[in-house]
Protein backbone atom coordinates (compact mmCIF):
# COMPACT_ATOMS: atom_id res chain seq x y z
CA UNK A 1 0.00 0.00 0.00
CA UNK A 2 1.13 3.57 -0.69
CA UNK A 3 0.30 6.79 1.11
CA UNK A 4 0.42 10.31 -0.22
CA UNK A 5 0.09 13.76 1.24
CA UNK A 6 -2.09 16.15 -0.74
CA UNK A 7 -2.03 19.92 -0.25
CA UNK A 8 -5.51 21.31 0.46
CA UNK A 9 -5.19 25.10 0.23
CA UNK A 10 -5.20 27.46 -2.77
CA UNK A 11 -2.36 29.93 -2.46
CA UNK A 12 -1.42 33.16 -4.14
CA UNK A 13 1.94 34.91 -4.07
CA UNK A 14 3.15 38.38 -4.95
CA UNK A 15 2.85 37.74 -8.70
CA UNK A 16 1.87 35.06 -11.23
CA UNK A 17 5.44 33.77 -11.50
CA UNK A 18 5.75 33.03 -7.79
CA UNK A 19 2.20 31.67 -7.57
CA UNK A 20 2.99 29.12 -10.31
CA UNK A 21 5.76 27.67 -8.15
CA UNK A 22 3.61 27.21 -5.03
CA UNK A 23 1.81 24.04 -4.03
CA UNK A 24 -1.89 24.41 -4.77
CA UNK A 25 -5.07 22.64 -3.68
CA UNK A 26 -5.00 19.04 -4.92
CA UNK A 27 -1.23 18.89 -5.50
CA UNK A 28 0.49 15.75 -4.25
CA UNK A 29 3.38 16.75 -1.98
CA UNK A 30 4.90 13.38 -1.19
CA UNK A 31 4.36 9.66 -1.79
CA UNK A 32 5.63 7.01 0.67
CA UNK A 33 5.11 3.43 1.78
CA UNK A 34 2.17 2.66 4.04
CA UNK A 35 2.77 3.55 7.66
CA UNK A 36 5.20 6.41 7.05
CA UNK A 37 5.46 8.80 10.02
CA UNK A 38 4.21 12.04 8.46
CA UNK A 39 4.88 14.14 11.53
CA UNK A 40 2.87 16.61 13.56
CA UNK A 41 2.90 19.37 10.92
CA UNK A 42 1.00 17.14 8.48
CA UNK A 43 -1.18 14.84 10.60
CA UNK A 44 -4.45 16.57 11.45
CA UNK A 45 -3.49 19.83 9.72
CA UNK A 46 -6.25 21.39 7.61
CA UNK A 47 -3.58 22.18 5.01
CA UNK A 48 -3.08 18.50 4.15
CA UNK A 49 -4.96 15.30 3.40
CA UNK A 50 -3.30 11.91 3.83
CA UNK A 51 -4.57 9.35 1.33
CA UNK A 52 -3.81 5.63 1.54
CA UNK A 53 -4.07 3.83 -1.79
CA UNK A 54 -4.65 0.17 -0.96
CA UNK A 55 -3.75 -1.37 -4.32
CA UNK A 56 -0.73 0.79 -5.17
CA UNK A 57 2.94 1.07 -4.38
CA UNK A 58 4.71 4.44 -4.29
CA UNK A 59 6.05 3.95 -7.84
CA UNK A 60 2.45 3.85 -9.12
CA UNK A 61 1.89 7.41 -7.88
CA UNK A 62 5.25 9.05 -8.66
CA UNK A 63 3.91 10.71 -11.84
CA UNK A 64 1.77 12.91 -9.56
CA UNK A 65 5.02 14.46 -8.28
CA UNK A 66 6.09 15.75 -11.71
CA UNK A 67 6.21 19.49 -12.38
CA UNK A 68 4.38 20.96 -15.35
CA UNK A 69 6.35 20.45 -18.54
CA UNK A 70 6.07 22.47 -21.74
CA UNK A 71 3.61 21.13 -24.28
CA UNK A 72 5.33 22.47 -27.39
CA UNK A 73 8.98 22.48 -28.44
CA UNK A 74 10.95 25.68 -28.82
CA UNK A 75 12.85 26.56 -31.97
CA UNK A 76 16.66 26.64 -32.04
CA UNK A 77 16.98 24.49 -28.92
CA UNK A 78 16.15 27.40 -26.60
CA UNK A 79 15.49 26.57 -22.96
CA UNK A 80 11.96 26.68 -21.58
CA UNK A 81 13.37 27.77 -18.26
CA UNK A 82 14.66 31.02 -19.75
CA UNK A 83 11.45 31.74 -21.68
CA UNK A 84 8.62 30.31 -19.60
CA UNK A 85 8.63 30.98 -15.90
CA UNK A 86 4.93 30.16 -15.42
CA UNK A 87 5.42 26.38 -15.48
CA UNK A 88 3.68 25.10 -12.36
CA UNK A 89 4.90 23.22 -9.28
CA UNK A 90 2.91 20.15 -10.39
CA UNK A 91 1.64 19.29 -13.87
CA UNK A 92 -1.23 17.17 -12.55
CA UNK A 93 -3.37 17.35 -9.45
CA UNK A 94 -6.23 15.53 -7.79
CA UNK A 95 -9.46 17.41 -8.41
CA UNK A 96 -11.06 18.00 -5.01
CA UNK A 97 -14.21 19.45 -6.59
CA UNK A 98 -15.60 16.29 -8.24
CA UNK A 99 -17.68 13.85 -6.19
CA UNK A 100 -14.99 11.18 -5.79
CA UNK A 101 -12.42 13.88 -5.06
CA UNK A 102 -14.54 15.21 -2.20
CA UNK A 103 -14.67 11.70 -0.74
CA UNK A 104 -10.94 11.07 -1.10
CA UNK A 105 -9.58 14.50 -0.19
CA UNK A 106 -10.65 15.74 3.20
CA UNK A 107 -8.53 18.45 4.80
CA UNK A 108 -6.95 17.29 8.04
CA UNK A 109 -8.10 13.70 7.56
CA UNK A 110 -6.78 10.29 6.54
CA UNK A 111 -8.75 8.44 3.89
CA UNK A 112 -8.43 5.12 2.07
CA UNK A 113 -9.02 4.67 -1.65
CA UNK A 114 -8.00 2.66 -4.71
CA UNK A 115 -5.66 3.42 -7.58
CA UNK A 116 -8.66 3.51 -9.96
CA UNK A 117 -10.29 6.26 -7.88
CA UNK A 118 -7.04 8.26 -7.76
CA UNK A 119 -6.75 7.97 -11.54
CA UNK A 120 -10.41 9.07 -11.90
CA UNK A 121 -9.72 12.37 -10.12
CA UNK A 122 -6.27 13.03 -11.60
CA UNK A 123 -6.37 15.91 -14.09
CA UNK A 124 -3.75 17.87 -15.96
CA UNK A 125 -3.51 21.43 -14.77
CA UNK A 126 -4.31 24.07 -17.37
CA UNK A 127 -1.28 26.17 -18.31
CA UNK A 128 -0.87 29.64 -16.87
CA UNK A 129 -0.51 32.36 -19.50
CA UNK A 130 2.61 34.46 -19.12
CA UNK A 131 1.49 38.12 -19.02
CA UNK A 132 4.89 39.22 -20.35
CA UNK A 133 4.47 37.37 -23.66
CA UNK A 134 2.97 39.31 -26.56
CA UNK A 135 0.69 37.32 -28.87
CA UNK A 136 2.18 34.12 -30.27
CA UNK A 137 5.79 35.25 -29.81
CA UNK A 138 7.83 33.16 -27.35
CA UNK A 139 9.88 36.25 -26.56
CA UNK A 140 9.08 38.22 -23.44
CA UNK A 141 9.75 41.83 -22.67
CA UNK A 142 10.34 43.63 -19.43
Amino acid sequence: MAEMVVFMIDREAIDIYHTAKLEQRGDVISVRDDGFDWGDMVVGSPAFSIVSVVDAVPADLRNLLSPEVPTEPLPNGESWISLNNTLQYRGFHLDPDVAIGRDILRAGARTVTTLAEVEAVTVQKPPIDNPAVIGDSPQAFG
